[in-house]
């Protein structure tokens, strides 16, 4: 399993055997017991009374489901575990899943921080390129808010007869349309924005 990316997104720690510690380990637990194929990918729990209490998600990647899925987040809770140490919130991107924990709920926010991207080589033109891309993702926008698992991928061609793939993906628990707006434009603009440099791929 690749990472795709990693952020701390809390710098402070907990106490080893502390109560945030059983909380948060009964969190994550529960989130790769219960993501079966009932679950659809996604999943969230919380454990303990607050100040203690822990809250985590994980959700895979909508054309990744059964097994593969179940599998992305086995591995997902293992590493976060090792990687993350004693954070009391960590995120985690991998190519098909995402994890994230936290000691507050976060369940249905807009949160459009941190960002990331990643690109392996640059488009020969900019600018045809990018324009293509920008149509690209206006398309997949309406799209993925219309599904049920809001995600959506398609192909298409810039005037270059250039293939171009993409896909986007909202967390499923957002459901304010503002709100599901407002994140993909932002992540949509910031990835036209790495575009106007020649880059050819963005996440």
């Amino acid at each position: 399993m690749s990472i795709a990316a990693l952020n701390i997104c809390n710098g402070a720690t907990y106490s080893k055997t502390s109560k945030f510690e059983r909380n948060l380990n009964i969190v994550l637990n529960n989130l790769v017991k219960n993501m079966n194929s009932s679950s659809n990918g996604f999943n969230t729990n919380a454990s303990g009374q607050s100040p203690n209490r822990a809250y985590g998600l994980v959700q895979c990647r909508a054309d990744t489901m059964g097994a593969e899925c179940y599998s992305c987040s086995q591995e997902a809770i293992i590493n976060i575990r090792e990687d993350f140490g004693n954070s009391i919130g960590a995120r985690a991107w991998y190519d098909k899943c995402f994890i994230r924990y936290e000691n507050y709920s976060f369940s249905g926010n807009l949160d459009i921080l941190p960002k990331t991207f990643n690109n392996s080589w640059n488009a020969i033109d900019s600018v045809v390129f990018s324009k293509a891309v920008k149509g690209l993702f206006i398309n997949l926008t309406n799209e993925a808010y219309g599904s049920a698992n809001r995600y959506s991928s398609r192909k298409t061609m810039d005037s270059s007869a250039q293939k171009i793939f993409g896909l986007v993906q909202c967390w499923r628990d957002i459901t304010s349309i503002e709100d599901y707006m407002a994140c993909l434009s932002v992540a949509i603009q910031q990835l036209l924005l790495v575009m106007a440099n020649g880059a050819q791929l963005g996440g």
